[in-house]
């Protein structure tokens, strides 16, 4: 069994993402806004998408089959957390506008590059 020290990094901001996400956490429990609601979520599924990286670069280095599925897994989380960010960034700097339009179109586009990551096949 072999690991790779990009596992090792991931690990290390695995702990850093999931510090910060319970801290904000803990913020958005004190003032209940959406603002914080939307970087703890941003947070957790970074913190996730970070775990699965880490699990995988540690553990599964050399197994090509697991790789595979990490890719897709991390392609479909990474997909939430441009969606989440879309939205916050349209909520923050444009109020007047919904900000679900940009919220599913990235996420609608995430999920297209999921379905071309499954397609696709791996080399």
């Amino acid at each position: 069994m072999s690991s790779s020290s990009t596992g090792i990094a991931y690990l290390l901001g695995f702990f850093a993402i999931g510090l910060l996400s319970y801290r904000v956490f803990q913020n958005w429990q004190r003032g209940k806004t959406t603002v914080f609601k939307l970087f703890f979520y941003l947070g957790a599924i970074f913190a996730f998408f970070m775990l699965i990286c880490a699990i995988a670069g540690l553990f599964f280095a050399t197994n090509a089959q697991i790789l595979r599925l990490v890719v897709i897994a991390t392609a479909f989380s990474q997909s939430f957390i441009f969606a989440i960010t879309a939205y916050l960034v349209s909520y923050i700097k444009f109020p007047k506008i919904s900000p679900w339009y940009a919220s599913i179109t990235f996420l609608i586009f995430g999920l297209a590059a999921v379905i071309l990551t499954i397609a696709i096949p791996f080399q």
